[in-house]
C-alpha cells in the first residue's frame, strides 16, 4: 500500500512542478506577445504545452530507455525510507547468513516525507474523485437540458437547441454528436441569436471540444493545484480570443453586431439566475475585463496574422516540455533498497565474510539511510577511498591476528577513516582516552599516540581480541567497542539474552546510539562489499 501512495505522490509532485513550470512560460509568452502574434497561433502554443504535459508519463516510459539517467539537477525529494518488497521473503535463514526476525519499530528521519507523501496521494486522488463526480452530474444534467429544450435544427452529427435555462451559449459533445444551446434571451434580438450560433459553430469546426476535455483532465489530475486551475482558465479565455479572431476575419462578417452579441450575452448573464455552464463545453465567457477586451478586439480595424512567429513559440515551447519532462525524472529520488535487493547484497557479502551479516529492518533502515542521497553516498564514496590508504596495513594487522578482516568496517562508521581528534575520542578507531591507555597506547599532553594509525590499529586489535574471548560472539564484541564490555556484561546477565536485537528490542538497551551501532555497521559492511551501492 505504501509503495502505491509514493508512486501515486512522486507522480503528482513531477506532474505538478513540470505544469508549473512550463504553465509559467505559456503564460508568460502569451502575456508578452498577445498584440503581436494572432490569437490562433497563442492558442495553439497553449494547447502544444498542454499536450506535451498530458503526454509527459508516456515520455518518460520512453525516454527512460533511450535517453541516458543522469540527474540534471539535484532532487528536490529524496526517499530514503526502507522499502519493503510484497514478494519479499520470509526472514528466513540463507546458506551462511543469518537473517535476524524483529518486530522493532525503527525511528525514521523520513517520516515527514511519508505524510507528505500520503497527504500528496490523496489530494490526487480527492480531485480526480471530485471531477470525475462534477462531469458524470454534468452529462446528467446535459441530458435533461437536452430533453427540455425547444430543437432549433437537427442534423446527424449537430442539434441546436434553445433553452430558458441557461445564460450564455454554450457547446458541448454528448452521445457522440454535437449540441449547441442558445439561451431564450437572445429571441428578442435575431441578429445577436445568429451571432451566438456562428461562434458557438466556429467552436465546433476550431476542435474546441476536444481540448475543452484534455482541459478537464488536467483539472482532474491537479484540481487542487491553483496554478493548473489558473492556466487551464487561461487557455479557455485564448479560446474564446482565438474563435473571435476567426469570425471576424471572415469577409463581410458585421463586426458591430458580433460586439453588440456579446454585450447582450454579458448583460443577460448577470440580470439573470440560470444553471452554470457545465464541464467539458465551449461557450462564451462572460467575465467583465475580458468581455471589454474582446469588445475592443472585435472593433479594431487590424488584427495581427503572424503565422511563423506562432510556429516558433510553439515548437519552443514543446521543446521545454520535453527536456523538462526528461530532467523532471530526477525530481524526485527514489534509490530506496528493498528487502529482497539487501538480502543479495549481504549474500554477496557474507560469500567473503568471517562475521555473520544481519538483514533486518533496522540494518535495511541504515542502508538506505546511507545510500539514498546523493550527499550520503558521496560521503561514503569519499570515506572507501580514505580507507583504501589504509587497507594494506590494516589488513596485514588483522591477518596476523587472525580476526576477520571485515572489522575494517569499524573505521568506516566511527570516522570514515579521518584521522581526526574530538573532545572525547582521536584516530581513524576512534579510541576514547582510558580504552588506549588500557591497550598500551600513550595519551597525554605530550604526546598521543591515538593520532598514529599504525598504533592505533594494533590497540584495535588488542582489544578485537579482548572482546571477542570475552563474548565469543562477534555482535556483543561490535557492541562492546561502542558501549563498553561492562556495560554489555550487564545487560547480557540482567536479561540472559545474547542477542544483540533482542537486548534492543526489549528495551535493555535504551541509549540511541549504542541501539544503532551495531545495525548502522552491518550497513557499512554491506556497503563495503558491495560499492556500487554508493556510485550516482
Amino acid at each position: 500500500m505504501t509503495e502505491i501512495v509514493l508512486l501515486i505522490a512522486q507522480l503528482s509532485f513531477k506532474w505538478n512542478c513540470l505544469f508549473l513550470f512550463v504553465g509559467l512560460i505559456a503564460v508568460g509568452s502569451a502575456k508578452v506577445l498577445q498584440g503581436r502574434l494572432s490569437a490562433a497561433s497563442i492558442q495553439s502554443a497553449h494547447r502544444a504545452g498542454l499536450l506535451c504535459l498530458l503526454l509527459a508519463p508516456l515520455f518518460l516510459i520512453v525516454g527512460e530507455a533511450w535517453l541516458p539517467m543522469s540527474n540534471v539537477f539535484e532532487p528536490a525529494v529524496q526517499i530514503a525510507a526502507a522499502a519493503q518488497d510484497e514478494n519479499s521473503p520470509p526472514h528466513t535463514a540463507l546458506p551462511t547468513l543469518h537473517v535476524a526476525t524483529l518486530n522493532s519499530s525503527v525511528s525514521d528521519s523520513s517520516d515527514w516525507l511519508t505524510y507528505g507523501a500520503y497527504g500528496l496521494a490523496l489530494a490526487t486522488l480527492l480531485s480526480f474523485g471530485v471531477r470525475t463526480l462534477r462531469w458524470l452530474r454534468d452529462q446528467r444534467a446535459v441530458a435533461i437540458l437536452a430533453s427540455t429544450s425547444f430543437c432549433i435544427r437537427d442534423h446527424s452529427s449537430l442539434r441546436v437547441l434553445m433553452s430558458g435555462r441557461i445564460a450564455t451559449p454554450f457547446a458541448c459533445r454528448h452521445r457522440g454528436r454535437a449540441l449547441v444551446f442558445i439561451p431564450e434571451t437572445l429571441l428578442a434580438d435575431w441578429s445577436s441569436m445568429r451571432m451566438a450560433l456562428h461562434h458557438e459553430l466556429q467552436h465546433i469546426r476550431s476542435g474546441d471540444l476536444s481540448w475543452a476535455w484534455l482541459s478537464e483532465i488536467a483539472r482532474a489530475l491537479a484540481g487542487w493545484n491553483p496554478f493548473v486551475r489558473y492556466w487551464m482558465n487561461r487557455i479557455e479565455e485564448q479560446d474564446e480570443l482565438a474563435c473571435d479572431e476567426a469570425l471576424l476575419g471572415r469577409r463581410g462578417f458585421d463586426h458591430r453586431a458580433y460586439a453588440t452579441c456579446l454585450y447582450e450575452v454579458a448583460r443577460a448573464a448577470t440580470q439573470t439566475e440560470r444553471i452554470a455552464r457545465p464541464s467539458g463545453t465551449v461557450g462564451m465567457a462572460v467575465a467583465p475585463n475580458f468581455l471589454k477586451r474582446r469588445i475592443e478586439m472585435s472593433l479594431q480595424e487590424k488584427r495581427p496574422t503572424s503565422k511563423w512567429s506562432g510556429r516558433v513559440l510553439i515548437a519552443a515551447l514543446t521543446t521545454v516540455t520535453a527536456f523538462s519532462a526528461w530532467a523532471g525524472k530526477s525530481l524526485v529520488s527514489d534509490r530506496r533498497i528493498t528487502e529482497r535487493a539487501a538480502l543479495e547484497y549481504a549474500k554477496k557479502a557474507q560469500a567473503s565474510s568471517e562475521i555473520p551479516i544481519v538483514v533486518n529492518d533496522q540494518v535495511l533502515h541504515w542502508l538506505n539511510q546511507t545510500t539514498a542521497t546523493s550527499r550520503k553516498r558521496f560521503w561514503m564514496r569519499n570515506a572507501l577511498k580514505r580507507m583504501h590508504t589504509f587497507e594494506p596495513m590494516i589488513r596485514a594487522k588483522l591477518a596476523a591476528a587472525q580476526l576477520p578482516t571485515e572489522l575494517m568496517a569499524v573505521p568506516l562508521i566511527e570516522t570514515g577513516y579521518q584521522n581526526m581528534e574530538t573532545t572525547t575520542a582521536a584516530g581513524i578507531w576512534s579510541f576514547v582516552p582510558q580504552t588506549a591507555r588500557n591497550f598500551g597506547l600513550e595519551v597525554s599532553d605530550e604526546r598521543d599516540e591515538r593520532m598514529d594509525p599504525v598504533k592505533e590499529t594494533e590497540a584495535a586489535v588488542r582489544y578485537y581480541l579482548s572482546l571477542q574471548k570475552r563474548f565469543g560472539d562477534w555482535n556483543l564484541s561490535l557492541l562492546s567497542y561502542n558501549a563498553g564490555e561492562s556495560q554489555v556484561e550487564k545487560w547480557v546477565l540482567t536479561s540472559g539474552i545474547r542477542d544483540v536485537y533482542r537486548l534492543a528490542d526489549e528495551g535493555y538497551i535504551t541509549n540511541q546510539e549504542n541501539k544503532n551501532y551495531v545495525p548502522k555497521l552491518m550497513a557499512a559492511l554491506i556497503i563495503m562489499k558491495n560499492p556500487e551501492l554508493v556510485r550516482d
